[in-house]
């Protein structure tokens, strides 16, 4: 249902990708950046910024899918922000983000590259060769490294808000994009194996059952701030967690409950941050269990 008075334009062809992982259409001279639409899709916008000739906006009816849609595997997919093109085909995500690599070194950085589908010589005639894009082996579980916020505000979700049983305002995930205090809760992320996932639910459950407090990032109180997971290839994993508070026997518990349940961890470390940003860059990280690296 679109808003009262907004504008509203119909059957909008996308047919690109920008940056941030929107759709992109015309309409007439004007530029769309839609959300959560694939190049291919044609569909009915509803805009909602405008800047020039430059507008963002939402789709609110499709009226032919692209074929280049996927139904995303991620629960939170569309909600976290985490991953912008799961609805896109992985083959069509290489296309466009070789073309938007290719387009920012030519059009943006004025190189004379030969495109990755032309097959003369490298750096014949003064050109550069463009070489191609490399496919990941798998298309999920492919991060050695996830940051994850505690917060005592939680982004509901349209179907929580209507779900009058949902209670807890609590939430370990991550941060709503452009809201520094709201986290979306997670239960599963797609991006790492399941030990994350078991590690982050397990922990989760462990605080609410010891009621130990979720970091209220207005206030910039609370006990729990943040958790690190690292793994590498030789198959070692490390966490980092992060409190907000000087707290030594909430912070010990946790810490504790971390090490115990989880022995395969080859090193569990902590950071005390009571400033009003989220980097530990320049605070002392201490070893807990285990090592202080991982290779």
């Amino acid at each position: 249902m679109n808003k009262p008075g907004a504008k509203v334009f119909q059957g909008v062809e996308i047919t690109d990708t920008g940056t941030e992982g929107q759709g992109i259409g015309r309409a007439g001279e004007l530029v769309i950046f839609v959300d959560k639409a694939v190049p291919g899709d044609i569909v009915d916008v509803e805009v909602s910024k405008n800047r020039k000739k430059l507008y963002t906006g939402r789709v609110i009816n499709t009226i032919k899918a692209s074929e280049r849609r996927t139904e995303p595997e991620c629960r939170h997919f569309g909600v976290c922000g985490g991953c912008k093109w799961q609805h896109m085909q992985y083959t069509s995500q290489l296309h466009f983000k070789q073309k938007q690599v290719y387009d920012a070194l030519t059009r943006i950085g004025k190189l004379n590259l030969i495109g990755w589908d032309d097959k003369r010589a490298a750096h014949s005639d003064g050109h550069a060769l463009f070489y191609p894009i490399i496919a990941s082996p798998g298309d999920y579980a492919y991060r050695n490294r996830l940051d994850f916020a505690f917060s005592n505000r939680r982004w509901f979700t349209k179907e929580e808000m209507e779900n009058t049983e949902v209670k807890d305002n609590n939430a370990l995930g991550f941060h709503v994009p452009g809201m520094f205090d709201r986290v979306v809760d997670i239960e599963e992320c797609r991006l790492m194996g399941d030990e994350v996932n078991e590690i982050r639910n397990e922990l989760r459950a462990f605080m609410n059952k010891g009621r130990i407090s979720y970091f209220d990032h207005k206030k910039k109180e609370g006990t729990m701030r943040g958790l690190i997971y690292r793994n590498t290839l030789k198959g070692e994993a490390m966490l980092v967690v992060i409190f907000g508070d000087n707290e030594w026997s909430g912070h010990e518990s946790v810490l504790s409950f971390l090490a115990r349940t989880f022995p395969s961890i080859d090193s569990v470390q902590y950071v005390i941050n009571t400033k009003g940003n989220d980097t530990i860059y320049d605070l002392q990280v201490k070893v807990y269990k285990g090592k202080d690296h991982i290779i």
